[in-house]
């Protein structure tokens, strides 16, 4: 069994930190603007930051439509994932 510990970050609902992988996650519509502009923030700058505490951390993106400008960051970073829309988000 995990032990998860969830830490209230910014913009971004949660962080949890499991013994073998620490994941930022972000639930929201990715057609929205301010979520756009809050994830951008995040990854361009609170992101660096987090890294150098947890070097390795995911952030894993979950909402519909997110736009190419920013699943393109998805593309440059293999540890962000937009996942588009999901039927369960547990």
């Amino acid at each position: 069994m995990r032990t998860l510990t969830m830490i209230a970050v910014a913009l971004v609902p949660a962080v949890v930190l499991a013994a073998d992988e620490p994941v930022i996650g972000f639930l929201g519509s990715m057609d929205w603007l301010p979520n756009i502009e809050g994830i951008r923030w995040f990854v361009e700058q609170a992101l660096p930051g987090v890294r150098k505490a947890l070097p390795g951390v995911k952030v894993l993106v979950i909402g519909r439509n997110p736009p190419e400008s920013l699943r393109h960051l998805g593309q440059a970073d293999l540890l962000i994932e937009f996942t588009g829309t999901v039927d369960d988000v547990r």
